[in-house]
């Protein structure tokens, strides 16, 4: 049998800074190990296509974070999301998977923990939970699709750091972020500077 739980609002549970957003989820159901959601948490999102760099880049960020204790959150769904979640398995690293919807499957790999909230929105608006639990939130070789416009503007409305990996910063949507004044990241060590100053 596999082991849902239910996240209120007013759960001591429930990830504060989430709670903080403009419309936070009334009801979260986690599938897997509740991750500590007071930690520092790192999201990673692209798009469908990537480049060997890109997909390298998107790996080693899901190894920081797990090597750094640093909660990867991802929408499981973009090839980026998926390298950095591989990235994070090899060091076992938790990874917490953002879903518009339950799961159609009960399983999941090692580490990992799908959320979700119900009732399920039928919009985009998993990226804003995506976003509110996010301290930083680093695109890599995105597209400027919708997706990755809804998940920057969440972000940037509840004052998340946004930025864009080297990799791939030529691709349009992450040009047009780093043409519009997201940083472009280039070292661990700025990542490090970041997440510490959350």
């Amino acid at each position: 049998m596999v082991d849902i739980r239910r996240i209120g609002i007013t759960d001591t549970g429930y990830p504060t800074l989430l709670r903080q957003i403009y419309d936070p989820p009334r009801r979260l159901y986690l599938q897997g190990a509740l991750p500590e959601f007071n930690q520092c948490t790192l999201a990673v999102a692209g798009g469908s296509r990537a480049t060997p760099e890109s997909r390298t880049a998107a790996r080693a960020l899901g190894r920081y974070a797990a090597e750094n204790g640093v909660l990867l959150v991802t929408d499981g769904m973009s090839v980026h999301a998926r390298e950095a979640s591989a990235g994070a398995r090899v060091v076992g690293g938790l990874q917490l998977v953002v879903q518009p919807g339950p799961p159609e499957t009960a399983e999941t790999a090692e580490g990992m923990s799908l959320l979700w909230e119900l009732p399920a929105r039928r919009d985009l608006g998993f990226l804003r939970i995506i976003a509110g639990l996010s301290c930083v939130v680093c695109l890599v070789d995105a597209p400027w699709s919708l997706r990755v416009r809804t998940l920057t503007e969440c972000a940037l409305e509840e004052g998340r750091d946004v930025v864009v990996h080297s990799a791939g910063k030529g691709r349009r949507g992450s040009k047009t972020l780093a043409d519009a004044g997201a940083e472009v990241l280039s070292s661990s060590q700025r990542l490090s500077e970041l997440l510490a100053a959350w």
